[in-house]
């Protein structure tokens, strides 16, 4: 490897800390992806403490309870950048969560699937439920990113520039990365730590990639295009009829 694991793991400790503060330092930045980057600055050290120095079973289960809490955090941040893309929730017409809502579910429920039919053979019983969580979570997080990019551009919407940077970021790194969770859970020991190292090179990556976007001094808001005002006014009309039907308008 150009670079050693050890190596690796604190490139990427000291990266992590450096966007935390940056992230901490604007406001603008999502609470979601803030908490994500203030998890990780404070898990990875001591998950490269415990591997480097304890080991075993501590190492194995650090490692897991970290990664679950990073998916959710992940999935957290998912749903925050709906609503911050989208709007706010009582702007939207029910149509709008409704579909978003079963495209996310589709994608879980495609991931669960493609653990099913591809399950871990890596390891014992525990070790192969441990690999087909993290399989479900890192496909279906990506999944979910998918969905909000592709009903985005359905709709026409224009993403603000931090948020569509931070979101670029964990596309490119989840998508590496599920590639990387499935070798690490049909290959052997040493193909699976190979496929750790790459999911760990795509990390870096992302952090890299993040880093630059949260230095990047905050750009003004754009101006809406003539679409989002057709879909907007579009969704207004929708509204007004609704509330008349209702009897609250006359």
């Amino acid at each position: 490897m150009i670079i050693s694991p050890s190596a690796l793991w604190i490139v990427l400790s000291i990266l992590q800390i450096v966007a935390a503060v940056l992230a901490g330092r604007s406001e603008t930045t999502p609470r979601y992806f803030k908490a994500y980057l203030y998890f990780e600055a404070f898990s990875f050290p001591v998950a490269f403490v415990i591997h480097q120095y304890v080991g075993g079973m501590a190492y194995f289960y650090t490692f897991y309870a970290v990664a679950i809490v990073t998916d959710l955090l992940t999935f957290l941040l998912a749903y925050e950048i709906y609503y911050l893309v989208f709007g706010p929730r009582a702007a939207l017409p029910d149509l709008v969560p409704e579909r978003a809502g079963a495209l996310v579910a589709m994608a879980f429920s495609g991931a669960a699937a493609l653990g099913v039919f591809i399950p871990p053979i890596l390891g014992g019983p525990l070790t192969r439920s441990m690999l087909l969580t993290e399989q479900i979570m890192t496909a279906g997080t990506w999944g979910t990113f998918f969905v909000l990019i592709s009903y985005s551009l359905i709709l026409r919407i224009n993403w603000p520039r931090r948020i569509a940077g931070i979101t670029l970021g964990f596309v490119l790194y989840l998508t590496i990365d599920v590639f990387a969770v499935f070798v690490r859970a049909r290959g052997g020991y040493q193909l699976a730590a190979v496929a750790g190292e790459v999911g760990k090179t795509a990390y870096l990556l992302a952090l890299v990639w993040w880093t630059c976007v949260l230095w990047r001094k905050e750009s003004a808001p754009l101006p809406a295009t003539s679409g989002e005002v057709a879909v907007m006014k579009h969704f207004h009309r929708q509204s007004m009829e609704a509330l008349r039907r209702a009897g609250v308008l006359r």
